[in-house]
């Protein structure tokens, strides 16, 4: 049996193919292709639809490039290797888009900078744009699909109802002027307060921040109601009785109030000249009530006294009718009872026995026991804390000299 003439043919074809590496008709270079040569750049899509290797890769719809594989990486997204032609020279800041020549034409992969944007760079060999750069635009199938469930899938009868309800509510001009006249005021008085409505979202804002940074405690209150809840639920009879006997003082205390109503008043009105005399004297008041925290002595005083001694300085200025006041008087204090001279009457003479003179009066006087007495006194008054008898001695007397015995001797030092 001799071979056919159809079979030498096809043989004569399958060795060279099959020399030349064929893998199928996606292996065979179209026309207009890049081939083997030029650089690689990697596009990554979420969904490369129908998109298969030796489609074209274009730029401003001029190929140029072609398809070298499509691959599924391990994220499920699709990573297509474009083969870009070596003469051409494409912008950094490219973004890939997958979009078809016409309805039903092919896909190809277009590179292209964003709309606005100036090219920036160049787009190196091996470059991978991430699918945040890369997008897909609806196909014929994708708008067949959609329209497809919006017939099959019910949504048909619901916009037959919209459109039933717009009729309706459109033969009755009236009542939609009315609407619309209403909801242009609406809209303009929005519009009017619009800083206001800005400031309360602002506000609303700064709310939740501030509620959700202190959401902890928030949480522990919230935990912590169902407690104090349950004890206001166990003092419940106790608040009965203290809101009863509430009650009944309020019936008796507002008759009271009403009855001494105008009593009250006049009180007030009573009080207005003794609080306005207080406001005057407010002043003299508060150095009053400051003194009396010190006394018997006054603040300045109060740091004169250092332990059991006082350091002070004293001026004292003294006429001479004071000084015969003065001595008279003492006179009379240190003179016995019995001795004391009844007091005269006008017209009636002095008796002889009376000191007639100055000199004759400060020789009567018996100092140390003016001065003894005086000092006891005083020595009592202060509890102790001073030795005013220690004070009063004379400087010679600790050398052994003899004090003034008479107020004379003590006025004059001494001489006689």
């Amino acid at each position: 049996m001799k071979p056919t003439p159809a079979l030498a043919i096809a043989a004569a074809l399958l060795v060279p193919l099959t020399a030349c590496g064929y893998e199928g008709p996606q292996s065979l270079p179209l026309p207009g292709g890049v081939g083997n040569d030029g650089y690689e750049v990697v596009v990554v899509l979420e969904d490369a639809t129908n998109l298969v290797a030796k489609e074209t890769c274009r730029s401003g719809d001029v190929v140029v490039g072609t398809v070298a594989s499509v691959e599924l990486d391990d994220s499920y997204d699709a990573r297509v290797v474009c083969r870009i032609d070596n003469d051409v020279r494409l912008p950094a800041n490219v973004v890939a888009t997958l979009r078809e020549t016409s309805l039903l034409g092919e896909k190809y992969i277009a590179l292209d900078v964003p709309s606005g944007a100036e090219p920036e760079g160049r787009l190196a060999a091996g470059t991978e744009i991430a699918a945040d750069r890369t997008t897909a635009q609806p196909d014929t199938e994708m708008v067949l699909g959609a329209l497809s469930l919006v017939l099959n899938g019910g949504s048909l009868g619901s916009i037959e109802t919209i459109s039933r309800e717009l009729s309706a509510a459109l033969e009755q001009p009236g009542d939609v002027r009315t609407t619309t006249r209403r909801l242009a005021s609406l809209i303009t008085t929005l519009d009017g307060r619009r800083d206001s409505l800005v400031t309360a979202l602002d506000s609303l804002a700064r709310l939740s921040t501030t509620l959700a940074s202190q959401r902890t405690v928030i949480s522990e209150a919230l935990d912590a109601v169902p407690d104090g809840l349950a004890a206001l639920d166990r003092q419940r009879p106790a608040l009965t009785r203290t809101l009863t006997r509430l009650s009944r003082l309020s019936a008796t205390a507002v008759p009271l109030i009403r009855r001494t109503k105008a009593a009250t008043i006049k009180d007030l009105e009573h009080l207005e000249p003794v609080l306005a005399e207080l406001n005057t004297a407010k002043d003299d008041l508060s150095q009053t009530i400051e003194r009396l925290a010190s006394f018997p002595f006054s603040r300045n005083a109060l740091s004169t006294i250092k332990g059991d001694y006082a350091g002070m300085y004293g001026q004292v200025l003294i006429d001479v009718d004071t000084i015969n006041a003065l001595l008279t008087s003492l006179a009379d204090l240190a003179a016995p009872a019995a001795q004391r001279p009844a007091p005269s009457t006008p017209g009636e003479e002095v008796d002889a026995g009376t000191p007639g003179t100055v000199k004759e009066l400060l020789d009567s006087l018996d100092l140390s026991t003016l001065v003894g007495d005086l000092t006891d006194g005083l020595a009592d008054g202060l509890a102790g804390t001073l030795d005013l008898s220690s004070l009063l001695k004379s400087p010679t007397t600790a050398r052994g000299a003899e004090p003034p015995r008479t107020l004379a001797e003590l006025l004059t030092g001494g001489a006689r």
